[in-house]
């Protein structure tokens, strides 16, 4: 009866906050876009699992589809839902099945440039494992994937134009809930974060003593865990010596409130940092800071080097680079991004102390190609000029093959890097990412390694048929029972315009997974109609 109460609960309170990004744009005139549509894929595949029997299987998938996009002067509005209903030709349980992917998102402009309100929200599916999540689709393993069910607001507030003090603050809600995860005492999770930052800089009228500080908090709360709190404080001030010349003076200070962090073997994972150094500065995107540092965290003292860097070469390309300690040790950040007129590359690298429902809420892109809320398909997406494209209303990035960690409630260090390449000229389309992720879980002593590669092409035949070409290569290894995974995919699609509203696809699918657990071979050929009202 509990288990069918939170559900419930849940659910409420998740289509409460799609409710309450639905009606925001009733309130401002605007322009408003509506698309509906449905596409109906008849699958045939034949899956090996080991050395057990070849199983041949046919299924039938219907998808309607809505999404409107609502762009006013104070309001913008964007949401996709499509809904999926899988029937399949064997009886095994779970093998048909029905799904309801949602993803929203609402800002509104309470005052313009400077206080803003926005509201997401999301329901998608997923395997709970990492192990699992490569090869897991609606089709596959229809009674064996999670719902990830996501929801929030955040309040922002900005001083536009800061003559001499600039005040910024932010506070953000969240909740995530999934009903599984990998837990073993709880079926799934239920997490809220609660998130409150604020900063304090100087203003362009301060010229010979400027200063950056800023402060974050965030309380987690874990279904089988207690809450998770950290908070951050970090100020640095500027004394101008003499023309580009720069004395910096910097601290932080970071705290973890964790019962135990097994896979450190030590209980404390607090630092405290200070330092001074020099700048070379020639503008706001053109700067260089050299400090001498010293870490103090449980019983250790080291004193380090540290390198900030954020150098704009020019208006297509740019580098932003830190390097510090922390309480793993060294510790960096990477952001660089180069842009011609066909070409457009992207590169990160970050770390971080999180946990999946945080993690879950991070919208970091790499930025190559922009695509319509929902679009999926290379087809459908236009890479954007400039170094740091302005989403419009119902735009969002492309994902690529994002490395997943596991549906848990536990603490993680993750360092995550990702590479993306994007071409685009006339007929053909590109778009190449590699992908790299550690992750720590603190709270247990085991640890997860990915690496991932895709490359996926679009070439217009003509100006009614398309053909599309992907490749995806995963690698994961871990410190348990199973050394590796590697799973290789590889696709054909074509499709082509019957009119205005009505297109064919057909598509080919060869996957191949192997590991020391089980080897799995799945090949599928599948037709659509795609029908848009």
């Amino acid at each position: 009866m509990w288990c069918k109460d939170a559900v419930s609960n849940r659910k409420s309170k998740f289509f409460y906050f799609v409710g309450l990004g639905f009606t925001t744009f009733f309130s401002s005139a605007g322009d408003l876009n509506l698309k509906s549509g449905v596409k109906s894929t008849a699958y045939f595949y034949q899956t090996q699992r080991d050395e057990l029997p070849k199983e041949q299987t046919e299924a039938l998938v219907l998808e309607p589809n809505l999404t409107g996009i609502y762009d006013s002067k104070k309001i913008d509005f964007a949401v996709n839902i499509a809904h999926t209903i899988v029937e399949q030709s064997y009886d095994e349980e779970g093998a048909d099945k029905n799904y309801t992917d949602v993803k929203l998102n609402s800002s509104i402009n309470l005052i313009e440039n400077a206080l803003r309100l926005s509201i997401f929200g999301a329901q998608n599916y997923r395997a709970s494992s990492q192990s699992q999540n490569d090869f897991s689709d609606k089709i596959l393993s229809a009674g064996d994937l999670s719902q990830v069910q996501q929801y929030g607001a955040s309040l922002d507030y900005f001083t536009p134009n800061a003559s001499y003090i600039g005040l910024d603050m932010s506070s953000t809600y969240s909740n995530l809930s999934t009903d599984k995860s990998i837990d073993e005492n709880f079926n799934g999770l239920d997490s809220e974060n609660v998130s409150f930052f604020s900063r304090l800089r100087s203003g362009k009228e301060l010229r010979l003593v400027t200063f950056d500080f800023s402060g974050q908090y965030t309380d987690t709360t874990r279904t089988g865990y207690s809450n998770f709190k950290s908070d951050s404080l970090n100020g640095n001030i500027h004394f101008n010596l003499f023309k580009q010349f720069n004395l910096v003076v910097l601290g932080n200070q970071t705290n973890y409130d964790l019962d135990r962090v097994d896979g450190l073997g030590r209980s404390d994972i607090d630092t405290q940092s200070y330092g001074a150094g020099i700048e070379l500065s020639n503008s706001d995107n053109r700067r260089v800071q050299i400090t001498y540092n010293r870490l103090k965290e449980e019983n250790n003292t080291t004193n380090y080097v540290g390198v900030d860097l954020n150098w704009a070469f020019s208006q297509r390309t740019s580098i932003s680079l830190n390097y510090g300690k922390r309480f793993y040790g060294d510790a960096y950040s990477l952001n660089a991004k180069h842009n011609l007129k066909n070409f457009k590359s992207s590169l990160s690298y970050s770390e971080d102390v999180t946990t999946f429902s945080r993690l879950n809420f991070e919208t970091e892109s790499l930025g190559i190609f922009v695509c319509i809320i929902g679009s999926t398909d290379l087809i459908d997406c236009f890479q954007p000029e400039g170094l740091d494209y302005v989403l419009q209303p119902g735009e969002e990035f492309r994902s690529y093959n994002d490395i997943s960690v596991d549906i848990t409630n536990e603490v993680i260090l993750s360092k995550s890097a990702r590479y993306a390449l994007g071409y685009s000229k006339r007929k053909l389309k590109i778009s190449l990412g590699l992908s790299y992720r550690e992750t720590d879980y603190l709270e247990t002593d085991r640890s997860q390694i990915a690496k991932s590669a895709s490359l996926s092409s679009n070439y217009q035949l003509s100006k009614r048929t398309n053909l599309g070409i992907g490749f995806n290569f995963l690698r994961k290894e871990a410190n348990e029972s199973i050394d590796y995974i590697d799973t290789i995919s590889a696709n054909f699609s074509a499709n082509r315009a019957l009119s205005e509203n009505a297109k064919l696809d057909l598509a080919f699918r060869y996957l191949d997974r192997q590991s020391e657990v089980g080897d799995i071979t799945d090949k599928r050929i599948t037709l659509g109609f795609n029908y848009q009202f």
